[in-house]
């Protein structure tokens, strides 16, 4: 797990460094670009096949418009969308490189910025995933150590070892361990304590009915359950 999430965040730092590459170079073709008005004269239509086998199709806008050498240029968009935002006869305003009249585009927020959007949500939702599992590790270690250190030490019942599915990692889910403590002092509270996950079946290395549970006596809803019985994983 850890090691997945190590890829996943420096994939996203990547895609980081990317975005901020993309964004200056498109930046600069913006500083240095003139400003037109070009038409619509056609609409391509290009199909992209899903993964469920079913094709879905974007419509890209062909635009005349005339360059600062009094030049002619057709051109079609990178960017197509469904349904369309444009139509055969719609006057655009067009940005282009006076140096390379070719590379010419639509003079809008999305069509500008489509690339540097796409790498930047993917590289947020990525980093934010990685992100949050190290942030929570570092909370849970830092609980794990100061239970360890200072908690009070009990013995609960082991209720039930179950999977836990709200976790899918290809195709697998990891096991925790359910255990009840009631307190002598306040017989009619009843605790439920949670392991960390474990990712194999820890059913045949239990050979006991309790499990070592440390708390925190000022608020039991902070503990750590001791599975250091357990094997480690390699």
């Amino acid at each position: 797990m850890k090691k997945i999430m190590s890829v996943i965040l420096v994939l996203s730092i990547g895609l980081m460094l990317f975005l901020g590459f993309f964004s200056i170079k498109q930046i600069n073709f913006i500083n240095s670009s003139l400003i037109t008005t070009g038409t619509v004269v056609d609409l391509e239509v290009s199909y992209i096949r899903n993964s469920d086998g079913t094709r879905s199709l974007s419509y890209h806008p062909i635009f005349l418009f005339v360059d600062n050498h009094q030049r002619v240029r057709k051109l079609q968009s990178d960017v197509g969308s469904n349904p369309t935002i444009y139509h055969k006869g719609e006057v655009v305003e067009i940005i282009y490189n006076p140096e390379n009249p070719d590379h010419a585009k639509i003079n809008n927020l999305f069509t500008l910025w489509f690339t540097e959007i796409i790498i930047g949500i993917l590289a947020i939702v990525l980093f934010l995933i990685s992100g949050s599992y190290f942030y929570f590790n570092v909370r849970k270690n830092r609980l794990k150590r100061k239970m360890l250190t200072n908690g009070q030490q009990v013995e609960a019942k082991i209720t039930s070892i179950e999977l836990n599915t709200g976790i899918v990692i290809q195709g697998r889910s990891p096991y925790v361990i359910y255990s009840q403590w009631q307190d002598k002092l306040t017989p009619d509270d009843i605790y439920i304590f949670k392991s960390e996950n474990i990712w194999f079946d820890p059913t045949p290395f239990i050979n006991r009915e309790t499990i070592t549970v440390y708390i925190d006596v000022a608020n039991a809803k902070r503990y750590y359950v001791d599975i250091s019985f357990l094997p480690k994983v390699k």
